[in-house]
């Protein structure tokens, strides 16, 4: 399995860019006018002069590799597996950590970059247009981002890019593995057979107790995603990281609109977290929900609605459909949405808050943003 390093995320940004020369640079307008707007005592004007020294200092930072390399070791190197804890789960609530997530978008580093936001930005995405256009995001230019890069200090750097470009989120194996507990009380099996209609960038990997399933089963349209799915199963039990005798692992490449006609018919419990709709678009797949169905009402009909009937189909009498999404995403009341369509087949019995770390500038407990965790048992 590849692990990625520093020097590796540097050639995927500039990888199929062919970068202006600086005097083309100059001759591009996007800078030129944000100069122009600026005020006398803007700290861009006081240290850099003129016209030129901006043009210069925003040409060297894109050429300028120690940016990213604080960035890959910040947010992306990898460490050490360890192991996925139990967390603890306190008024039907469990609060957020990144367990093991460096780990996550590390090894789908490559598939993570052909993702971007709902905007259409990433990373990769604008490094190439500055490299290429001269339109030079405000995750390098901005005064607090300047402030600090001037200096060579790149956190706030690090913190702005990735918030602007909308880095692709990762479930915590953490949370994932709370929540496998937590359903499990409705089911009384031991082991048991799960279907995971989304891979989730491999995260059901690390947080599946091998001693609580006989099989599992993930469908998702990147096979890419899959691969690594069994890239990191054979890591945690061939190659005896994990000391426990494993389940038996398949993963299916389809939709789960149409996921019957392949995996089986028996399944006890059905648990992940779908697409966020069009908040994350992920490259790889012409079959992506976000590709086939263009609006939020045909995604809730044709990708959702398929989906909750496919599930429907494949689980056995007793057995339980859980999801996890986004209460307010955007504009939309998704996990309300989602959760009503759902209701025609299955009834909810337990429902988790799973609450983001807390800021230091907000409340996360009064915030809207939080997901929840549906536990449906079949009509």
């Amino acid at each position: 399995m590849k692990i990625y390093n520093e020097q590796d995320f540097i050639e995927m940004i500039r990888d199929n860019t062919t970068a202006l020369t600086l005097e083309e640079f100059y001759e591009t307008k996007q800078l030129s006018n944000l100069w122009d707007k600026l005020k006398e005592d803007d700290i861009r004007k006081l240290a850099l002069k003129d016209k030129k020294g901006f043009f210069d200092w925003c040409y060297n930072f894109i050429h300028n590799d120690q940016p990213l390399k604080y960035y890959f070791n910040k947010r992306l190197s990898y460490k050490e597996p360890v192991s996925v804890n139990i967390l603890p789960v306190v008024n039907k609530r469990i609060k957020n950590t990144p367990n093991n997530v460096r780990f996550i978008r590390n090894i789908n580093l490559e598939s993570m970059l052909d993702s971007c936001g709902f905007d259409g930005e990433s990373i990769k995405n604008a490094y190439k247009l500055s490299l290429e256009s001269g339109k030079v995001n405000r995750f390098i230019t901005m005064p607090s981002v300047f402030k600090d890069s001037y200096k060579q200090n790149y956190e706030s750097y690090a913190v702005t890019m990735k918030t602007i470009t909308g880095q692709m989120s990762v479930f915590s194996p953490s949370v994932y593995k709370t929540l496998l507990k937590t359903c499990n009380k409705y089911i009384n099996k031991k082991e048991k057979k799960m279907l995971i209609p989304s891979a989730s960038w491999c995260s059901p990997i690390l947080a599946i107790d091998s001693d609580d399933y006989s099989d599992v089963h993930i469908v998702d349209v990147q096979e890419n995603v899959l691969n690594k799915c069994n890239e990191v199963f054979d890591l945690l039990y061939k190659n005896s990281l994990f000391n426990d005798d494993s389940y038996k692992l398949k993963t299916f490449t389809i939709q789960s609109e149409m996921m019957s006609n392949v995996v089986d018919s028996d399944y006890d419990k059905i648990f992940f977290c779908p697409p966020y709709y069009d908040l994350e678009l992920y490259g790889g797949s012409e079959n992506q929900s976000t590709t086939l169905y263009d609006s939020y009402d045909k995604w809730l009909k044709n990708y959702w609605k398929e989906t909750v009937k496919e599930s429907h189909k494949v689980l056995n009498k007793e057995g339980i459909f859980s999801f996890v999404m986004g209460r307010n995403i955007r504009s939309y009341s998704m996990a309300e949405d989602m959760k009503e369509i759902a209701k025609e087949y299955f009834q909810v019995v337990d429902e988790i808050k799973i609450i983001p770390p807390k800021e230091i500038t907000r409340d996360n407990d009064h915030l809207d943003k939080y997901e929840i965790c549906f536990i449906m048992k079949k009509k």
